[in-house]
């Protein structure tokens, strides 16, 4: 009886073992997706990161185009004020009056 008692212990305990050992397994799987699935959640805000680093980038080289086309049209447009004023002192007092008129209406 003793020795059957203890066979029967003995084997209750290694099935008792294996559904931990079991269980376990399963965890661990799980473990892994949960793992793989922050991996991917990283790689993709990265890539996010990276894309927004890119974009902050081509805008800075846009804005200073930008700026430096706008420097070079107030220049022109300095310049051709400059001949207005150029033109306007240079023809005749009854000339001066339709340049006058002109400029009024625009």
């Amino acid at each position: 009886m003793f020795i059957t008692g203890l066979i029967l212990g003995i084997i209750l305990g290694m099935i008792f073992i294996n559904f931990v050992l079991e269980d376990e397994k399963e965890t661990n799987v799980l473990l892994k997706k949960t793992i793989n699935n922050l991996k991917n959640d990283l790689d993709l805000a990265n890539s996010k990161i990276e894309n927004r680093d890119n974009l902050i980038s081509d805008m800075q080289e846009d804005k200073t185009i930008l700026l430096n086309n706008s420097a070079e049209l107030r220049s022109k447009i300095t310049d051709l004020e400059n001949n207005i004023e150029l033109l306007k002192n240079n023809i005749p007092e009854l000339n001066k009056e339709l340049v006058d008129n002109l400029q009024t209406e625009n």
